[in-house]
């Protein structure tokens, strides 16, 4: 049960990955530089929770704001998705970081 809730902190990232791993196999996109960063700051975010570093939630909060940030912008999308998922990603990793401050702070 104990690696389950290790591989929590991991979802946004594995998520990420096979989305973007999908759409580079059928051809809708190539992975830009902006993207690889995100995955980056996801999997650093969840490897610091992992090690019950609290402010590790803080590198998941980046790739969340710029997600918002982009929704601003005016792109043609037919789905205006950013938004969404910008607050989904930002209110999940104030959870887990809250999460991990209660489990160190017990101990």
């Amino acid at each position: 049960m104990k690696n389950i809730s290790k591989l929590l902190y991991f979802i946004p990232f594995i998520l990420f990955v096979v989305v973007y791993l999908i759409m580079a196999i059928v051809g809708f996109s190539v992975i830009s530089i902006e993207e690889v960063a995100w995955l980056a700051a996801f999997f650093v975010s969840g490897l610091l929770l992992d090690k019950g570093k609290f402010w590790g939630g803080t590198f998941g909060l980046i790739p969340a704001v710029a997600f918002m940030y982009m929704s601003t912008r005016y792109t043609g999308q037919v789905i205006n998705i950013e938004l969404p998922l910008g607050i989904i990603i930002a209110v999940y990793y104030i959870i887990c970081s809250i999460a991990v401050y209660k489990r160190t702070k017990k101990s």
